[in-house]
């Protein structure tokens, strides 16, 4: 006999839909993030420990919760977003079900704390399936009233703290405790969508701890670092920037609002907009795809779209683990959208949905399409240093024999500067030489690409124009004779870098060093650093968990620059920046033997000993000095003009400075006003040994040492002329200088910044907590 059919019990169905709402603690944070925003929050703070599982908090500072409306907040079907069905044509938010609140608290403990504008102070009350619970809550100061509810301390917003996801779903719980990393990743990858979408108009941080217990205190919320930080002013790009690093926001296109179509629904016609797009350009390409499509506001997956959006990468990428970077933002009538498709609010309906696809898929093809002509290529580059001539429009002029044809590489060795230097020194002090100063300066790919090692015994001959075992035999003894015995001989021959076994060993001496003179402690200050702010051209402000530490940013990017270029050294792969014209370098030998108070013998004695050691900075940096103004040795460099006039233009120059080697850190660029704090100290160099050419681990210490306080100082003076505001030094901290310090393997932090005022704690939450209490 068949089983009768009966009703099921309420509570058996609200389980059921629960179930099929919150389906993941990725889920579970899209409905509260949803909530947060219908409720016109600009700060969105996201707390998540293991993986959502225990404890899952989300707060704003939106509109709030009236008193009046806490005992229907996790009732099933109670909303205030809509009243008739006909509203579903109009809906303008986010949420409209009334379902997302209920179906977390029927497989999770819920807490809730609001405050709205009017209220004196905040309530909060616990639900448990649905209906608000009698028990004490962790928000609540007093004693519940009849109705469950508890005043509390709150400023105007909402924070809802879930805890104990799925306890009552042993399966569901099992499963997604096992993957707790992967649950936070998606988390992650839903804050980052709609962090993205609201730029400009929310800001939004997400915070891990895997700490235990209920609520997290300010003084840990403070201490934890973001994974996720976005403000409220910053861009589109920003925003991905922040989220997915500099490199992926330095490769996308923007699509400004462009109309795609006309649709015509029951209310009239109306027009389908692109409102904004983003992708990635030909030459770029991801580990993972990334697809972030909006309609209408609302995150969706649309399998059209990204079918026909893959189509158009798939002429352009490599095949293999080569993924593209799609984000569209469409804006349609709301008559013209189905959005109760599927209670997860995933997926809507729109009219005229081929047509619209199609227009989208080719506006991506024409603006990837487009871009096909700048690629960036990995290239396996011989390892020696490598200049390459750049024209006006940063692609590499093509030699006698290139038939026109650019060189890839070249993006990846040189920089190209295009500002002329004055025939004329401009008068020092007056209003042209102060705008002259300026540099105009352009960076041109400024990722190295080193190539990998290959002994002459693992190389392969592939072709009649690849090089035979006679020239591997021979190669040393190439090598010896290209190097010139003076500048002289420099001029005539273009001088290879030498790669010997002597001089690996000196460098891995000074590694050593560093070494040695590094601390765990300061390094744990870097490895954990939270940028806070810029004080000045010298002084940044971090955070490292409770404190609040001032740095000197010149300190640490000195450090730092010397440790890159014996890792530079190490790999031969110093790149080049070449001066045009040749730099005379008698008028700021002078100034800087006047700023040091020396009498003027000493320029001489000075321009003398330069010359002596100028073989060895051009086989150890490609720092080329020459007693002629044009040097046929650095003809096919990179181009640098600046436009900084000399200190006297009278005195007739007899040494000239052609190339010096960029800094091997990215965003670093130079400053010839920094240019006499770096002639003394070369100049100090021992003369080399003219036999055997041979260098100490003091003289190649004291050239890498002069460089990095040369190109340091070079940030500062930078910083100071680009202006008050500090944008584009904060920019380059944070993308370039702060990440590299970061890593144990780019950078090892001396012991002594501990005492010689590098890194000095100004405050600690612990004391200022103390303060407060005796208030």
């Amino acid at each position: 006999m068949s089983a009768r059919i009966h009703r099921l019990d309420p509570e058996v169905v609200d389980r059921i839909a629960a179930g099929e709402v919150i389906l993941r603690p990725a889920a579970a944070l899209k409905e509260l993030l949803e909530n947060a925003l219908d409720a016109s929050a600009t700060q969105i703070v996201v707390t998540v420990a293991q993986g959502g599982l225990r404890r899952l908090e989300v707060s704003d500072n939106g509109c709030g919760i009236c008193r009046e409306d806490f005992p229907l907040l996790c009732e099933r079907f109670a909303t205030s977003k809509i009243r008739h069905y006909d509203d579903l044509l109009w809906a303008s938010t986010l949420g409209f079900r009334g379902e997302a609140l209920a179906s977390i608290s029927y497989v999770a403990r819920v807490s809730i704390r609001s405050r709205t504008e009017a209220d004196e102070c905040g309530w909060t009350a616990d639900f448990v399936d649905g209906q608000v619970s009698g028990a004490s809550g962790e928000f609540a100061i007093a004693v519940a009233a009849s109705d469950g509810l508890r005043p509390c301390t709150r400023t105007r917003g909402t924070t809802v703290a879930v805890t104990d996801l799925f306890y009552n779903v042993p399966a569901r719980r099992q499963r997604f405790w096992q993957s707790r990393q992967e649950e936070y990743r998606l988390m992650l990858a839903v804050m980052t969508r709609y962090a993205i979408y609201h730029s400009g108009r929310v800001s939004v941080i997400l915070r891990k701890t895997d700490r235990e217990g209920a609520a997290v205190s300010t003084a840990d919320a403070l201490a934890m670092r973001a994974d996720l930080h976005t403000l409220r002013g910053a861009t589109h790009v920003d925003n991905v920037r922040a989220a997915f690093g500099t490199h992926t926001a330095r490769h996308l296109r923007v699509v400004p609002r462009t109309p795609l179509h006309t649709v015509h629904t029951g209310s009239g016609t109306g027009e389908v907009v692109l409102e904004r797009a983003l992708f990635s350009v030909a030459g770029f390409s991801m580990r993972k795809p990334v697809h972030m499509y909006f309609v209408n506001g609302r995150a969706v997956e649309c399998g059209a779209l990204r079918k026909a959006l893959d189509a158009v990468y798939a002429r352009v990428l490599m095949k293999g683990e080569h993924y593209p970077f799609c984000y569209v933002e469409l804006r349609l009538p709301s008559d013209a959208v189905d959005v109760n498709v599927h209670p997860t609010k995933q997926e809507v309906q729109f009219v005229d949905e081929a047509v619209v696809v199609r227009a989208v898929a080719e506006c991506a093809e024409r603006v990837i399409l487009g871009s096909a002509d700048v690629r960036t290529l990995p290239v396996a580059q011989p390892r020696q240093h490598r200049i390459h001539a750049l024209s006006s429009a940063g692609m590499p002029n093509g030699g006698p024999e290139s038939d026109g044809e650019a060189d890839p590489r070249a993006a990846h060795d040189s920089r190209c500067f295009t500002a002329p230097l004055p025939a004329q020194p401009v008068a020092p002090g007056t209003a042209a030489e102060r705008l002259l100063r300026v540099v105009k300066r352009a960076r041109v790919a400024r990722e190295q690409v080193h190539a990998p090692t290959t002994l002459p015994s693992q190389r392969v001959r592939t072709d009649a124009n690849a090089q035979t075992l006679e020239t591997v035999m021979r190669q040393e003894k190439r090598d010896e004779a290209a190097i010139p015995a003076s500048t002289s001989d420099a001029d005539a021959t273009p001088t290879p870098v030498r790669r010997s076994f002597g001089g690996d060993l000196v460098v891995q001496e000074l590694k050593r060093r560093v070494q040695q003179k590094g601390g765990s402690a300061v390094a744990g200050v870097f490895r954990n650093q939270v940028f806070v702010g810029v004080v000045d051209e010298r002084y940044i402000l971090l955070q490292y968990e409770t404190a609040l530490v001032l740095a000197d940013a010149v300190a640490i990017a000195r450090h730092l620059l010397y440790q890159r270029w014996l890792s530079a050294l190490e790999a031969t792969s110093v790149q080049v920046v070449q001066l045009q014209p040749a730099l005379a370098l008698r008028p700021w030998t002078e100034a800087a033997t006047a700023a040091a108070g020396a009498s003027g013998a000493l320029v001489e004695q000075v321009l003398q000993q330069l010359s002596a050691v100028a073989p060895f900075l051009h086989t150890r940096f490609q720092l080329h000095l020459c007693a002629r103004r044009e040097c046929t040795l650095a003809t096919s460099a990179g181009v640098y003009c600046d436009t900084l006039a000399a200190p006297h233009p009278e005195t007739p120059p007899s040494l000239y400075l052609h190339t010096l080697p960029a800094a091997p850190v990215p965003g670093i660029d130079l400053h010839l006003g920094a240019l006499p704090d770096l002639l003394l100290p070369l100049s100090r160099l021992d003369s080399p040994a003219a036999d055997r050419g041979e260098r100490t681990a003091e003289q190649l210490h004291s050239a890498v040492d002069a460089l990095a306080h040369f190109y340091a100082h070079s940030m500062e003076m930078l910083a100071r002329e680009e202006g008050a505001d500090y944008l584009r030094h904060q920019q380059r901290l944070t993308d370039d200088i702060l990440p590299l310090t970061r890593q144990p393997a780019c950078f090892t932090a001396p012991a002594a910044f501990r005492h010689d005022g590098t890194l000095r704690v100004v405050a600690r939450l612990e004391r200022l907590y103390r303060v407060f209490e005796r208030c």
